[in-house]
């Protein structure tokens, strides 16, 4: 509470304090507690979201997953490769330099035909689009988790990756470990534009369930530096910072969403320059299908167990970045879970991809959507 609240204190409050809802699915069990809190000093407390300030409420969800059976065959973790790390204290290494020992977290894939090049998983890794996330954006959400079926080829599985629709049936709940999913949420403060977290076997690493929500805001947040960086008369352009207030360590912070936002602004604007776009112009509505894709990708490759690889911007080089035969072969970017931005030349002369002809392909939808992440799936690493 002091991190939250500029070192206030505050005491707990038993008697305006409960237990709230318990759920108990075949695998887990889900217990939220409705905590209250009393600030020591109730002056300035300043929270919008609190109706009496004298008394905070803050919800605190508990949750119990059942183990595996069967442990599965964990994997050392390597410094050179960019995974998260389930880390735990082995003491019977008490002849070893430390008690430490580091595995990856992944998903157990299993292969139907172990002696196949190319065989599907006993278990796939499915997602289910909840039925929060509005219709429009459902086939963009689909496309961004199954892009990652080539990486899992390459690695000998066939559709190991699957996206489905939620369920329609009354006992399907996304709190059940059973189902992993990707929803839309609303926050009167967001602190986060895409977030996906994930629950571990830390005796393996095992990756169990993943859940993968969106603030409804990332859409919206693009209209609204849109108009910041447009201004009026005499405004300076520059970039906003948008730092989100997370209490998620620094490691586990994402903020793909919120480059995305400016990003796709700068591409809007870039085409709104160049053809002069009327407003409303469906185009914009593809350009936000591109970012929430690509948001998509990137945060299902954090629930892969995949930490950020910022060094990927650096794949393409910058002499490259406007040559359409080598960015059609191998992308603009070496990896999704690097932060993309819109490929803008100066010159639009010399620009890559279709910007130097899209005034006169206007018609076309497919060709301004090239200018911000062109051919991403297809990524290296």
């Amino acid at each position: 509470m002091r991190s939250s609240f500029n070192n206030r204190s505050f005491r707990f409050d038993k008697d305006r304090s409960a237990l709230g809802t318990v759920k108990a699915f075949p695998e887990n069990v889900e217990i939220e507690a409705l905590l209250t809190y009393t600030p020591n000093d109730r002056q300035n407390v300043n929270l919008n979201t609190v109706p009496d300030e004298r008394y905070v409420a803050v919800t605190m969800h508990y949750s119990f997953s059942k183990l595996p059976d069967v442990p599965m065959q964990p994997r050392l973790a390597d410094d050179r490769t960019g995974y998260f790390l389930q880390a735990v204290k082995d003491f019977s290494r008490d002849d070893q330099e430390h008690f430490w020992r580091r595995y990856i977290t992944r998903w157990r894939l299993e292969k139907k035909d172990p002696s196949a090049a190319l065989s599907e998983p006993v278990k796939p890794i499915v997602f289910y689009i909840d039925k929060t996330v509005p219709e429009k954006y459902r086939p963009y959400m689909k496309r961004g988790v199954e892009a990652w079926q080539k990486a899992f080829e390459a690695a000998g599985f066939k559709n190991a990756i699957i996206a489905k629709d939620a369920p329609d049936d009354p006992q399907y709940d996304p709190g059940d470990v059973r189902y992993s999913t990707l929803r839309w949420i609303t926050s009167s403060e967001p602190s986060f534009g895409a977030i996906g977290p994930s629950r571990i076997d830390p005796r393996t690493g095992e990756i169990l369930d993943a859940d993968i929500l969106f603030e409804a805001s990332i859409v919206q947040r693009r209209w609204s530096i849109y108009r910041y960086l447009v201004g009026g008369p005499g405004t300076t352009f520059e970039l906003p910072m948008l730092r989100e207030s997370s209490t998620l360590p620094a490691a586990l912070q994402c903020e793909a969403a919120a480059g995305a936002a400016v990003g796709m602004t700068l591409a809007d604007l870039a085409t709104t320059v160049d053809a002069g776009q009327a407003g409303g112009d469906p185009v914009r509505e593809e350009f936000v299908g591109e970012m929430l894709t690509h948001t998509v990708m990137h945060e299902v490759g954090h629930t892969l167990g995949l930490t950020h690889n910022f060094r990927a911007s650096t794949a393409t080089p910058s002499d490259k970045l406007n040559d359409v035969e080598w960015t059609s072969q191998h992308g603009l970017m070496g990896s999704v879970m690097d932060y993309a931005t819109p490929n803008i030349a100066r010159d639009r002369d010399q620009a890559g991809e279709i910007l130097r002809d899209w005034p006169r392909h206007r018609g076309s939808v497919d060709d301004p959507l090239r200018i911000y992440t062109h051919r991403r799936q297809g990524s290296r690493r």
